[in-house]
Order: C-alpha cells, then sequence, then structure tokens
C-alpha cells in the first residue's frame, strides 16, 4: 500500500539499495532509498523498517523485487535463531536450476521479462575461497555450485576491508572465519543493474552460519 510502513530484515547493500526479507511475507526485496549513510552503517540480520514505502513506478525487468522507500529507521532486536534460519532457509536456491537463470557470469537484460528473480541466496558448503585478482586487484567469491565451481565479484565490504593486503587467496574456512570474524554460512547474490545490456552476477554479502 503507498506511504505503508513495512519491518525488514537486513541482509545486504548493493549501491543504493538494501538487500532485505520481508518479515511478514518471508519474502526477499530490493529497497532503493536515498538514505545511503543510513544504510552503510547496517549489518547483517538487523531489523529495519522502512515508512513512506511504494512499489517502484519503474518497472525494471531486470530487478522485479525493487520497490522504492523513504526513510529507515532500526527497529528492536534481531530476530531469534530458529526464525533466522528458517527465512533465510526458504530463500535459498535449488541446485536443480541455472544460478539467477543461466550458467554464466552475467545475462542480457534482452533476456530478462521480469519473472525471474533478480536475488539468490546460496548456502555454503564446507569450500568457499576468496580470491584477489593480479592484474584488477579486485576480489571474487568462489564456491561450488551444481557440481562445479562458480566465481563472481565479491563485493561485501566488510570482506573487502579486511582482505590481507599480502595474500592473493584464501580458502581454508578457519581462516576464512578469522578474516570475516565469523564464519560464512550463506552468499547473497544478486544481478547488478543494467550495463551495456548485460546484467552481471556479483556477491553483495556473505552471511554468517546459524
Amino acid at each position: 500500500a503507498p506511504n505503508a510502513a513495512v519491518a525488514f530484515i537486513n541482509l545486504g547493500r548493493l549501491g543504493d539499495e538494501l538487500i532485505a526479507i520481508n518479515a511478514e511475507t518471508g519474502r526477499i526485496n530490493r529497497i532503493e532509498t536515498g538514505d545511503l549513510e543510513a544504510t552503510m552503517r547496517l549489518g547483517a540480520f538487523t531489523p529495519i523498517t522502512m515508512s513512506g514505502l511504494n512499489r517502484h513506478h519503474l518497472v525494471d525487468q531486470g530487478r522485479p523485487e525493487l520497490i522504492g522507500g523513504g526513510s529507515l529507521s532500526r527497529t528492536g532486536a534481531p530476530p531469534r535463531r530458529r526464525r533466522l534460519r528458517a527465512l533465510l532457509e526458504q530463500n535459498c536456491v535449488s541446485e536443480n536450476a541455472p544460478l539467477l537463470g543461466s550458467s554464466g557470469p552475467s545475462i542480457a537484460y534482452a533476456q530478462l521479462d521480469g519473472n525471474r528473480p533478480s536475488v539468490a541466496l546460496v548456502k555454503l558448503s564446507k569450500r568457499l575461497a576468496f580470491e584477489r585478482n593480479q592484474r584488477s586487484n579486485k576480489l571474487s567469491a568462489t564456491f561450488p555450485f551444481h557440481n562445479h565451481l562458480v566465481s563472481f565479484p565479491l563485493l561485501d565490504a566488510r570482506a573487502l576491508a579486511t582482505f590481507p593486503s599480502e595474500e592473493t587467496r584464501i580458502e581454508r574456512l578457519r581462516d576464512l572465519e578469522v578474516h570475516l570474524g565469523f564464519r560464512p554460512g550463506y552468499l547473497l547474490l544478486a544481478l547488478a543493474k543494467v550495463h551495456s545490456g548485460y546484467c552481471k552476477k556479483v556477491v553483495v554479502a556473505v552471511l554468517p552460519d546459524l
């Protein structure tokens, strides 16, 4: 409804968007908000309320979960672990289908019709690696999915800020746990905004194991 105030559980931030679970419906939304300073201070699983919320006035077939938000406020304590785990598990993708609609690192915008999710939660196995490209100096996350190793750009602000400058690759879970400050359990992936006709797949956030 127009001007509604809705409770969410924050998962991550991608540019000027928050990606969060609607606390009532259990579904993931992309929330476009102008309150960038507030979004940068939000941690994973922080409960928030968005007021002045409405369906985005422009339909983006590459981001069907997109809604527009007004002001943001923190509200209360995070959900109990069991409830939070249930919300995450019901949004985790199956390995029986291509990740975010295709097998490659990006998808042509012309192929998107707004009927496929642009966000994916992946439950991690015991394998995960962060690797720095020596030419671009950018980090990527590599993990198994559907019996293959896949790798996408890593945009998680915490992971980028704490990755040791002298390292090029970290793959032991114990080392990743020290690096992140928690044991990784889930990856939040999304299609980035269209650029040159394509939407890249990116790792928005590394989320703790529950």
